[in-house]
């Protein structure tokens, strides 16, 4: 699918789960992974690109394969489509 076609849509998200953070992480977590966007508005095929950590990895992965999305559209027509997915976590003070 190329981004300059004008007859594709992209996903839109409609449902997001956060990952879950790690209580003694004094720094911001981050992820970015890569999937496919099925026709269906799941999420496929994810890998990670980069992360802060190997707990956030293990959240970031389970978090975004519940997300669900609005699937990409090429004239109308739902089609799966690449996408990535970066995560940023603000670790709250006490």
């Amino acid at each position: 699918m190329r981004d300059s076609d004008p007859n594709v849509k992209p996903p839109i998200l409609v449902h997001r789960v956060e990952p879950i953070v790690n209580p003694f992480d004094l720094l911001p977590a981050f992820a970015c992974l890569e999937g496919t966007v099925t026709t269906d508005g799941a999420v496929t095929d994810l890998k990670v690109l980069k992360a802060s950590s190997p707990y956030m990895i293990t959240n970031a992965l389970e978090a975004v394969r519940d997300w669900r999305y609005l699937p990409a559209t090429r004239n109308g027509s739902p089609v799966a489509c690449p996408i990535k997915i970066p995560l940023f976590i603000e670790v709250n003070s006490p």
